[in-house]
């Protein structure tokens, strides 16, 4: 299982944009001038990855067939809150407040029973059913108030919640995968944790100067993240590099 995600900063006064891939174990970087495909391809994990690939709803990710998919549901529960806050007036979006809800509990529960049964592996069948009619009736409600376009019909814009309840509609699958499959995080957060360092230097520096001193300050990054997810003591790691006892070598996940 690998975690993917990426965000913008500035290098050399351009936009570029900071890549990752993360396990438990490693951690991965690359820096492109583009956001999607290009990059993925550059990058070399997810063109040739047969797992299961955690990421948010972004739809270059979906592309590569060869994986299986899971969403993070910690952007969800941001949008859904969105949608609840900016309910107009008279006219609320309780099915959001109420997905929201169904998600928290469902990931609540997985993580009491792993607490009570250290090798809980999964729901019954009776309870993987009851949570996906659940699910169908939140999205049924959501339709009352935001009907499916109608085939043939043109492709007029729509409210943010209608799109949100679009995409949660068709792709229930990804969104619920964490409790069909307990290996699956509820979250992205391994790679969003990756993806925070970059914005922690950018705020403090605005960016890089140059696109080889974001390229090296990147791979050291990778390096002792990867070290200290592996137990390694990092100051040891990186003084091993210059003082003869050669560079220590990531374990393969």
């Amino acid at each position: 299982m690998v975690g993917f995600d990426e965000t913008g900063t500035r290098i050399a006064g351009r936009t570029c944009w900071v890549h990752t891939a993360c396990t438990k174990s490693l951690t991965l970087y690359l820096l492109h001038a583009k956001r999607g495909m290009e990059a993925f391809e550059a990058m070399g994990v997810l063109p040739h990855f047969g797992g299961i690939a955690v990421h948010d709803g972004w739809k270059p990710y979906k592309t590569y067939a060869g994986a299986v998919h899971a969403l993070c549901n910690a952007h969800h529960l941001r949008e859904l809150a969105a949608v609840v806050e900016n309910a107009p007036v008279g006219r609320p979006e309780t099915w959001a407040d109420d997905l929201a809800g169904l998600l928290v509990d469902t990931w609540d529960e997985i993580k009491d029973i792993r607490a009570a049964h250290a090798h809980g592996t999964g729901f019954t069948v009776d309870a993987l059913e009851s949570l996906a009619a659940r699910y169908d009736e939140v999205i049924a409600a959501g339709r009352n108030l935001h009907p499916s376009r109608a085939p043939g019909t043109p492709r007029l814009k729509r409210a943010k919640a209608a799109n949100l309840l679009d995409r949660l509609d068709a792709e229930r699958d990804q969104v619920l995968r964490f409790a069909f499959d307990w290996r699956v995080p509820f979250d992205n957060n391994i790679s969003e944790q990756a993806i925070r360092m970059a914005k922690i230097q950018q705020k403090v520096s605005g960016g890089w100067r140059t696109a080889q001193g974001a390229e090296r300050f990147f791979a050291v990054r990778g390096y002792l993240s990867t070290a200290a997810k592996q137990g390694k003591n990092l100051l040891d790691t990186i003084t091993r590099l210059f003082d003869g006892r050669g560079a220590w070598i990531p374990t393969p996940a």
